[in-house]
């Protein structure tokens, strides 16, 4: 069942990044309608629509092992994380077909998104408990678990925030909006409208932009207490990696003019540095309930 639960986990994660790249090659309404691609399961062989098409197809897997997983830790701990899974999975396909009925809608489109994250989130706490992996009461006295939930609670937050406002930039095209770094144009801040309100794409860009900047001084906080546990240590430089990797990543993305490979990486990275994220925060307690020694 362990094994099991890590497959869902890596298939979930292959899902998103694909997804992604549907996302950043346009491909997004290569199959026009839902279920079928075209009214058929076998669509033509052109690259957009093998994009599309597949990641509806790794889609089904994907559920297909999602189901096979909750099924698998019904009755164990992680059951109650299953039966919420299970409900969000449905509204996740649900998300999937209005993104493409709706022609791909910027609203749709995020939240989609959003609920992938959080559905990934999930099975990785299921992974980890299958493992033994999660605590069932910590080593810190009772202020410094408090403290570790609250910084760690803030700080997925905050990252799941600025991954809906990455597919926000993404769907609406925006990732250009600020064309030049650290300027977003021709000053530091959003050029402003005839009507003296900041225009909304360069906004949502320039937000997106400094809001990672900004999630560095609560990764530093929350580094440097995992440290102090040596069972967090590596878990904690790898998530301090990520967040680095991402911000170079970020730049490198408007630098190259949204180069498609480079935005796949910088999405694939963003999504293992939320799972990173939810891993450390579990890992140290972020989930108990009680605060005993």
């Amino acid at each position: 069942m362990k094994f099991l639960t890590w497959i869902t986990v890596v298939a979930v994660f292959i899902l998103m990044v694909w997804g992604n790249v549907v996302s950043s090659t346009g491909s997004g309404l290569a199959c026009p309608d839902w279920p079928l691609c075209h009214g058929t399961i076998t669509p033509p062989a052109r690259f957009e629509i093998i994009l599309e098409w597949g990641h509806r197809l790794l889609a089904a897997l994907g559920s297909s092992l999602m189901l096979a997983t909750a099924i698998g830790v019904w009755k164990t701990r992680a059951g109650k994380w299953a039966r919420v899974l299970l409900g969000v999975l449905v509204v996740q396909i649900l998300l999937g077909a209005t993104t493409v009925l709706l022609e791909l809608s910027r609203v749709a489109s995020s939240v989609h998104l959003v609920f992938a994250q959080l559905i990934w989130a999930g099975f990785i706490l299921i992974a980890l408990e299958h493992s033994k992996m999660l605590p069932t009461s910590s080593h810190w006295d009772p202020k410094k678990l408090s403290k570790w939930k609250r910084l760690s609670w803030a700080t997925l937050l905050l990252l799941l925030f600025q991954i809906a406002l990455g597919g926000w930039v993404r769907h609406s095209h925006a990732g250009l909006a600020c064309p030049l770094f650290p300027n977003c144009g021709e000053g530091f801040f959003p050029d402003v409208g005839s009507s003296g309100i900041w225009m909304m794409e360069p906004t949502v860009a320039f937000i997106h932009r400094w809001l990672g900047i900004l999630l560095l001084g609560s990764y530093i906080h929350l580094w440097l207490l995992a440290r102090r546990r040596k069972e967090l240590t590596a878990l904690a430089d790898l998530t301090a990696l990520l967040l680095v990797t991402q911000i170079c990543l970020g730049i490198a993305t408007v630098l190259t003019q949204l180069s498609i490979p480079m935005r796949a990486i910088h999405a694939a990275n963003g999504y293992a540095l939320w799972g990173c994220t939810l891993a450390l925060m579990a890992r140290g307690g972020g989930f108990l309930v009680s605060t005993k020694r």
